[in-house]
């Protein structure tokens, strides 16, 4: 959506709806890739099973794309996953912000 300053509230915000490939058991992070007009458009809600992350991509550059997995507290996106098929649903947290990738990596 285009930037005008909204802020959401988890869940209630427009939502993307994907489907994983089968997931292995075990520990992932989570990172979000994107596309932001500056700091009042870098933040976004990502719920995976019953997991709900707040993941901040701290835009200091505006226009500028970039990667996070930095939780909006602090912290790494860090999420315990058993065997299964998933369903990662995104709702924005700030408007403004374009997704463009969500990656989840088997932390050993």
């Amino acid at each position: 959506t285009p930037d005008a300053g909204v802020l959401y509230a988890p869940k209630l915000g427009p939502e993307l709806v994907m489907a994983t490939s089968p997931v292995h058991g075990g520990k992932y992070k989570v990172t979000i890739c994107g596309d932001g007009a500056g700091g009042s458009s870098d933040s976004i809600y990502i719920g995976i099973g019953e997991q709900l992350l707040t993941i901040d991509l701290k835009f200091w550059v505006l226009n500028h794309s970039r990667c996070s997995s930095t939780l909006q507290g602090g912290g790494t996106a860090l999420i315990d996953l058993p065997l299964g098929d998933y369903t990662i649903k995104l709702w924005a947290r700030e408007d403004g912000l374009t997704v463009t990738d969500v990656k989840l990596e088997k932390v050993l």
